[in-house]
């Protein structure tokens, strides 16, 4: 990728705050009321542990990255294309943090990887220690949603998810949201775009190529031709001399 440099020093390092968030910020899509589990961040285990030099040092790819509408904005369509197809992927042995909720201070819960399988839109941060989706983080447009634009986007959009004990109930409502929706066609609205200037380039360059061998062909043949004539001139002196 053209700008990956950029995009690599787009972010500054910013002091780690370790604040919970609340995933009750989640939009209603459904209309129906689901307590959002307000988890004790107290008992959080410390950070997951890294498997190799590759998940402790900074991913452009992690989609905890873009939850801030600005760092979107300055990503063009080729970028956008190109982090939600390689978005940061976690390898099978990952250890996720556990956590102690209010339903049982007894039971320990961490995020599940099968949930990245169920639900193709959904990609873990490591940067925010939740889950987004993608689509939404990086083809939403607007903070301000649903009917008349009066609801706020939160929990899985910009703000990591981690009211693990509703996740499933939560992803599914979030991905029958509108605005999700929306999300993943404009996301293939895009592509489609990037695939047709990449294939518009390809043929700008396959048709040059084509010039330059025509080009180069007709500089052959006239060659020939000269050479040809010049032979037929001197054979005819020869023989009238």
């Amino acid at each position: 990728m053209k700008r990956q440099a950029y995009i690599q020093n787009f972010f500054a390092k910013k002091q780690s705050v370790n604040r919970p968030v609340s995933d009750s910020a989640e939009v209603d899509c459904a209309n129906n009321n689901v307590s959002s589990g307000v988890v004790n961040t107290s008992t959080v285990d410390p950070a997951p542990v890294a498997e190799d030099f590759k998940q402790v040092r900074k991913n452009i790819y992690d989609i905890g990255n873009y939850c801030q509408r600005n760092s979107v904005r300055s990503l063009t369509n080729e970028e956008k294309i190109s982090l939600v197809e390689n978005v940061w992927k976690l390898q099978p042995v990952y250890k996720f943090p556990s956590t102690f909720n209010s339903y049982s201070s007894n039971h320990s819960i961490s995020f599940q990887m099968k949930w990245l399988e169920e639900f193709e839109w959904l990609a873990y941060t490591e940067e925010k220690f939740g889950s987004f989706y993608k689509y939404c983080v990086i083809f939403s447009h607007s903070k301000n949603v649903g009917k008349g634009d009066h609801q706020v986007t939160g929990a899985l959009v910009t703000q990591a998810f981690s009211n693990l004990k509703k996740a499933k109930e939560m992803f599914r409502k979030h991905e029958n949201c509108t605005y999700h929706k929306k999300s993943v066609l404009i996301a293939e609205n895009t592509k489609s775009i990037v695939t047709k200037k990449s294939e518009s380039v390809i043929n700008r360059v396959n048709d040059q190529r084509r010039l330059d061998i025509e080009k180069k062909q007709k500089k052959t043949d006239l060659y020939n031709t000269n050479y040809k004539n010049l032979r037929k001139a001197t054979n005819s002196s020869k023989r009238s001399s």
